[in-house]
């Protein structure tokens, strides 16, 4: 229930509240499967990027990515492409290549296509930046 509150918060807009209540709740990360880890990590790097805090966005799509790297689910992969296009955006083409490529690798199911499509277009355009 805390996760989804927490992505309908994100989704309407409301990145305050949807911070505070995972910040609020982080006392109970300990009892989460890996995949619910993964997930709060994914959701407080969401909303971060949301609240334009690319450090801490950055921090915490790195904590999915460490968690999640080898689930079905997607939060990881995804978390590789945001920090990808962190980096992009800040000029950092090596560094969303090497991200960009993380996607590429990942074993995910969910949302397969979309995300490696979006993993692709980046990485050509990092080749081409460099």
């Amino acid at each position: 229930i805390l996760l989804l509150k927490a992505r309908l918060l994100f989704d309407g807009g409301y990145y305050r509240k949807a911070l505070n209540l995972l910040i609020s709740n982080r006392d109970k990360l300990e009892s989460l499967s890996i995949e619910q880890q993964t997930e709060y990590h994914y959701r407080l790097g969401r909303i971060y990027d949301g609240m334009d805090n690319k450090v801490s966005a950055r921090l915490e799509y790195s904590k999915a990515l460490e968690l999640g790297r080898d689930l079905p689910q997607y939060y990881a992969a995804n978390a590789s492409l945001m920090i990808a296009m962190i980096y992009e955006e800040q000029n950092k083409y090596a560094l969303a290549e090497h991200y960009y490529k993380m996607v590429l690798d990942m074993p995910f199911e969910e949302y397969r296509n979309s995300i490696t499509q979006k993993a692709k277009i980046g990485l050509d355009r990092t080749k081409k930046m460099k």
